[in-house]
C-alpha cells in the first residue's frame, strides 16, 4: 500500500516539474520576440554597426535569459 502512494506522489511531482519546465521554456521563447533586426533598406552602415546600436535590447535579453536560467536551475535542485 505504501508503494502505491509513493508512485502516485512521484507522478504528481513529475507533472509539476514538467509544467514548470514548459512555463520557463515559453518565457525564454517570448524573450526572443523583443529582438528586432534593423530594416535592410534603412541601413546606411554595415550590419554589425547597426546591430551594435541595438545593444541595450541584446543586453536585456541576455540578462533575462540568465535570470530565468538561474530560476530553472534552482527549481530543478529543489525538486530533486
Amino acid at each position: 500500500m505504501d508503494d502505491q502512494y509513493h508512485s502516485v506522489a512521484m507522478s504528481e511531482t513529475g507533472r509539476t516539474e514538467a509544467f514548470s519546465d514548459g512555463v520557463l521554456a515559453i518565457a525564454v521563447t517570448l524573450l526572443v520576440l523583443d529582438l528586432h533586426l534593423p530594416p535592410s533598406n534603412a541601413l546606411h552602415e554595415p550590419l554589425a554597426v547597426a546591430l551594435a546600436h541595438e545593444w541595450p535590447a541584446y543586453a536585456a535579453y541576455v540578462t533575462s535569459f540568465l535570470i530565468i536560467g538561474i530560476i530553472w536551475v534552482n527549481h530543478q535542485r529543489c525538486s530533486s
